[in-house]
């Protein structure tokens, strides 16, 4: 499987009006498409900018929805590939009350959300979960709070998990202890958490120096074969680097 993660930056930011998506969304098109990942998880996704992204990738099938839970706001979508059947998906919210739409963990910024996809490779039946989030940008222990939700359900499931997303710290941050602490690990690990090369967040300068933030976590039954943070010159597409992991399974789970 090879994915991608990619914090696109929404839509409605008026802070950076000279970055706004009409003047990026080619830049962010070229760059889904060149990666040809099997499965394309984004964050910060409005859904006028998720029908562009759908119109660019006709083979890709798409599990959404806006953290309002009525299909508004923004939403981190999993788009899947035609080398992977999309099984079945869900949303959750990174709250008390996962199940309920809007719901908030207390003292975080705005609702948080989860898309969780259960995919099967159609050429060999291996099933595997890919958990796509952003976590609470203001609190770390919201966040801490929040990798707990994410370990529990994990746990609770037999198939390999790929946690992706902007988490909004670094990989040996300590809110991300309740992951790494049951054997997940890290599929950047050939990079350093912070320093030259690893940035992920540049903030639309093209630094390439500073913390990585944009993760890739798996379970003990997926194996990377290759990772990296895509840097480029030019015009950035967005305030982040996206980041492309090749993974493999050990075993089908079905």
């Amino acid at each position: 499987m090879r994915l991608l993660t990619f914090n696109i930056r929404t839509s409605s930011a008026l802070a950076d009006l000279g970055h706004h998506w009409l003047f990026r969304r080619r830049a962010v098109r070229r760059t889904v498409r060149a990666v040809g990942a099997d499965v394309v998880a984004l964050q910060e996704v409005r859904p006028g900018q998720l029908r562009f992204l759908a119109r660019q990738l006709p083979r890709h099938r798409i599990a959404a929805a806006g953290r309002d839970g009525r299909g508004r706001g923004e939403a981190c979508p999993v788009l899947v590939g035609p080398a992977w059947s999309l099984e079945s998906w869900q949303v959750r919210w990174l709250s008390r009350t996962p199940d309920v739409p809007g719901s908030v963990m207390p003292g975080a910024a705005v609702p948080r959300i989860c898309t969780v996809a259960r995919l099967r490779e159609v050429a060999t039946g291996v099933r595997v979960t890919v958990a796509n989030t952003h976590l609470d940008h203001r609190s770390r222990s919201v966040r801490a709070r929040s990798v707990r939700l994410l370990a529990e359900w994990a746990a609770g499931d037999p198939t390999p998990w790929v946690v992706v997303g902007d988490l909004n710290c670094r990989v040996d941050a300590p809110e991300l202890a309740a992951l790494l602490d049951a054997g997940w690990t890290d599929a950047l690990a050939s990079l350093p958490s912070t320093g030259a090369g690893s940035a992920t967040y540049h903030g639309f300068v093209g630094s390439t120096d500073g913390p990585r933030i944009d993760q890739v976590l798996v379970t003990p039954r997926v194996r990377t074969e290759a990772a990296r943070v895509l840097h480029a010159t030019g015009r950035p597409a967005s305030d982040h680097w996206p980041v492309v992991a090749d993974l493999s399974f050990t075993e089908s789970s079905g």
